[in-house]
C-alpha cells in the first residue's frame, strides 16, 4: 500500500505517513537511508528482509520530506465508514 500510495507523488513535496507499524515508522526515520548507504544488507552484510519493497520505497521518496506519524489519520475511521454506507 506504501508504494502505490508513495508512486502517486510526481513533484517533491512534504508526505505525511500514518501508520500503526511502528517497524515501518522506524525503518523509515532511521534505518532506509542506512540500508541504500550499505546496498540494502546488513551490518553482518546480509540482504534486509523485503529488499525489492525497500528499494522500490527508497526510489519513491527522493526528492519529498517524510513525516511519520504513529497510528491512523482521523480521516481513516471516516473514509471506512463512508465505504461502508456506500457498500
Amino acid at each position: 500500500a506504501l508504494i502505490e500510495a508513495l508512486g502517486r507523488f510526481r513533484k517533491g513535496c512534504e508526505i505525511e505517513i500514518h501508520t500503526e507499524n511502528e517497524y515501518v515508522l522506524g525503518s523509515l526515520a532511521h534505518s532506509l537511508a542506512g540500508w541504500a548507504a550499505e546496498g540494502f544488507k546488513t551490518a553482518a552484510g546480509a540482504e534486509i528482509k523485503n529488499r525489492t519493497e525497500w528499494e522500490i520505497i527508497w526510489g519513491l521518496i527522493k526528492g519529498h520530506t517524510i513525516i511519520g506519524f504513529p497510528g491512523k489519520h482521523a480521516y481513516s475511521d471516516w473514509l471506512k465508514s463512508e465505504l461502508e454506507n456506500r457498500g
